[in-house]
C-alpha cells in the first residue's frame, strides 16, 4: 500500500496487511483468489482513511515562500508544545480503526 508522503501510516499499514493477508489465505485454503478479495475489501477502507489527506496539507507541509514556512515553524512549535501535545497525538492517528483483525480458522481441524 503507498501512503502519501505526509501519511505517516506505511509501518502499521505494513503489519496490518500482512497478518490480514495471512488469515484470508488462512480462510480460504486453496483459493487464492477469494484470499486476495476478502483481504482487499478488509484493507480498503483502512488505507483509503490513511491515504487521505486534508484539504491544503500539501501546502502548508511543503511551503513555496519564506512567510509560508515561518508560518509552518510557528504551527510545528506549538503542536509540539506541551498543552497541545494531547490534542496533536489525537489529530496526527494513522491507520486507527475499531474493526476487529480477522480471526485465523482453527488450525487444529
Amino acid at each position: 500500500w503507498c501512503v502519501t508522503p505526509m501519511g505517516g501510516g506505511g509501518a502499521s499499514l505494513a503489519l496490518t496487511s500482512g497478518y490480514v493477508l495471512a488469515a484470508q489465505i488462512a480462510a480460504h485454503p486453496g483459493d487464492t483468489e477469494a484470499a486476495l478479495l476478502a483481504y482487499q475489501a478488509w484493507m480498503r477502507p483502512l488505507v483509503d482513511g490513511v491515504q487521505h489527506l486534508p484539504h491544503g496539507i500539501k501546502h502548508f507541509a511543503y511551503p513555496q515562500t519564506q512567510t509560508g514556512l515561518a508560518l509552518r515553524r510557528l504551527a510545528d512549535k506549538l503542536l509540539t508544545s506541551a498543552p497541545l501535545k494531547p490534542l496533536t497525538a489525537k489529530l496526527t492517528q494513522v491507520a486507527a480503526t475499531e474493526r476487529q483483525l480477522p480471526a485465523f480458522p482453527d488450525a487444529s481441524r
